[in-house]
């Protein structure tokens, strides 16, 4: 009972939604705490910034699980119809559709969902996002001591009040979401199958409708030229229901309106329902696996500790008795070597037990993994003609510094040029690490000293650090 209440993980769950960041902490499902940004969040700097207040005020530096939910101008969301295929050739196909798709010049990620409907026939739903932006979101949630488990597109949270509210299965809705500065427009099936996304980058009041009630329109006649046609409208978000009016009247289409969503937190909270196990779920599988690991291990040196005490708490009884023995029994010389030699065994077993307790706990050290990522990183920072010769990084205090050593092309003027370029990608996104000027003096004493006449490869020394 100890040990099972001991691992047990607070939960967290965090949206980042067009610039609006919420962040709330529950208890057996329910809210029990939350923080809102009060500013926007624009950048992944911004998220940092608010992130860490968030974990600061919700207690995240205890440990625990978070859950995200994410969207932006960036992350997009494409239907393509296509027949139902085996998983491996279904990502082979997307592969390729990615890079097609893909509104930025970036590296992506993506995820999808399979839609497979009677009524509407198969696809699937893509979703695309920028490579750094989730590794860094990841990270910052590591480096506050909480494990990512799920990163889901407000896509997926939307279409689940779809299949909440119970409609029937031949039915088809258009969501339509409005945000501070945005209005995004969904159409799902009644099982909650997103066929169509589109975002709109303006915030609907009562002078904007024509503007909102002009783009409803052509979303409606491109579903239909699709061969959908629209059964109902279902409006969610800020002053969502001061459009119910109008559209009813415009559209002659039963229009809904889901309670509280106006609210920023109702999108934490429905995130919940929402499974890891999601096709959608951007937070790769290695990095669900590696905190399933560190649980087990975790339960593993509690375990390992209770059998310790265990053994000590046997030991004294020990003692106890034959203190006991010798005042009432008088054959107790005759039992003595037995229970020395039961005593000696539950001593090495506890050593042992001691001795795998450490070992585990190394295994699970509280510093989350920054010198490893680094490290890992440094193959994609190098620049073309440098090589890498050795590399070291330690922590000192509440910071980690590192140092650099290898070689470059072999000339003073090549060297200089790839060193300002290898600089250049250890200062800027994610690590925005500070880099020493120690290597520019090296570089001119070598000048100095007739170094750009050295046929041979150029050395360099750099060092720095990064933030916390």
């Amino acid at each position: 009972m100890g040990v099972a209440a001991t691992v047990k993980r607070s939960q967290f769950a965090v949206s980042w939604i067009y610039e609006q960041f919420h962040a709330c902490r529950l208890q057996h499902g329910k809210v029990v705490e939350e923080w809102h940004a009060p500013i926007d969040v624009v950048e992944l700097m911004d998220f940092n910034v608010a992130f860490v207040r968030a974990a600061e005020i919700l207690g995240m530096n205890k440990g625990g699980d978070v859950a995200l939910i994410y969207e932006s101008d960036d992350h997009s969301h494409t239907f393509l119809e296509m027949p139902l295929m085996s998983a491996r050739d279904l990502e082979r196909v997307l592969e390729r559709r990615v890079e097609q798709e893909k509104p930025f010049e970036d590296d992506a990620v993506w995820s999808f969902n399979v839609v497979d409907s009677q009524t509407h026939g198969s696809g699937v739903l893509l979703h695309i996002m920028p490579a750094r932006v989730r590794d860094a979101i990841l990270r910052i949630c590591q480096e506050s001591h909480v494990m990512p488990m799920k990163m889901m597109p407000l896509t997926e949270v939307a279409s689940s009040f779809v299949v909440q509210q119970n409609y029937p299965a031949a039915e088809t809705s258009l969501l339509i979401m409005v945000f501070p500065q945005r209005v995004e427009l969904v159409v799902t099936d009644a099982a909650g199958g997103v066929l169509f996304v589109r975002e709109l980058h303006y915030l609907w009041r009562n002078d904007n409708y024509d503007r909102l009630h002009t783009d409803i329109e052509r979303t409606l006649l491109y579903v239909k030229q699709h061969q959908h046609a629209v059964d109902r409208l279902v409006l969610l978000g800020a002053e969502a229901e001061l459009a119910e009016g109008p559209l009813t009247a415009n559209f002659g289409l039963p229009v809904d309106v889901i309670p509280h969503t106006e609210h920023a937190g109702y999108w934490v909270r429905a995130l919940a329902p929402v499974p890891m196990t999601s096709n959608s779920n951007f937070v790769p599988r290695s990095v669900q696996r590696a905190t399933q690991r560190k649980r087990t291990l975790r339960a593993a040196t509690w375990l390992t500790a209770s059998n310790a005490l265990c053994a000590m708490l046997v030991t004294v009884w020990v003692e106890y008795l034959l203190w006991q023995q010798t005042q009432a029994d008088p054959t107790w010389q005759d039992r003595l070597s037995q229970l020395h030699a039961e005593r000696d065994s539950l001593l090495a077993e506890r050593s042992r037990l001691q001795i795998l307790g450490e070992q585990l706990q190394r295994l699970t050290p509280a510093a989350q993994p920054t010198a490893a990522h680094f490290v890992a990183g440094l193959g994609n920072m190098m620049p073309a003609g440098a090589v890498l010769g050795s590399a070291k990084i330690e922590q000192h205090e509440a910071a980690w510094r590192f140092e650099l050593n290898g070689a470059t092309e072999p000339t003073m003027e090549d060297a200089v040029k790839i060193l300002e370029s290898f600089t250049s990608n250890l200062a800027s996104e994610p690590w925005l690490a500070t880099v020493d000027d120690d290597w520019r003096q090296v570089w001119l004493e070598k000048l100095k000293t007739g170094g750009a006449a050295d046929p041979g490869l150029v050395g360099f020394e750099i060092s720095g650090g990064l933030p916390r």
